[in-house]
């Protein structure tokens, strides 16, 4: 792990890697989606804002001045999760997180009632067992 929260992986060669071989895993998940390297001017922006969060359709590939543009015009637009988990992010639209996108609230309600916890729905889900109780605390199941 970065100490910025981003996720790190061995990829030895790699152009953007380490001394010590390891990439950005974001960068990685973008070039696959381009099917080439980022260009030396591009950089990948988390949609959702989570650092970690490296599925591909929470990345978008810009330039570094549209990212930073992108941010700067957002910087001052801090909006909560529209499904009142209380997670923030930087967005000048109307937001889900995706702790309550992944997956959704009745997919974990219908998890739950086939598994007797939200333990055992995290586990079936593939989701953490935080993000699992979060959506259960916020759904009253």
């Amino acid at each position: 792990m970065h100490a910025k929260g981003y996720v790190l992986v061995k990829v030895d060669g790699h152009p953007r890697a380490t001394k010590k071989g390891y990439v950005l895993e974001h960068i990685i998940v973008a070039e696959k989606m381009l099917g080439r390297k980022l260009k030396s001017n591009e950089q990948v922006h988390h949609r959702n804002e989570i650092k970690d969060d490296n599925r591909r359709k929470n990345l978008q590939v810009m330039t570094a001045s549209e990212h930073a543009r992108h941010h700067k015009a957002t910087r001052d637009d801090k909006v909560f999760c529209s499904a009142g988990c209380g997670v923030a992010r930087y967005s000048g639209k109307n937001f889900v997180c995706v702790n309550c996108t992944r997956p959704s609230v009745a997919k974990v309600k219908a998890a739950y009632k086939k598994h007797g916890s939200w333990r055992k729905a995290a586990d079936f889900l593939g989701i953490s067992h935080e993000a699992a109780r979060g959506i259960y605390l916020r759904s009253n199941i």
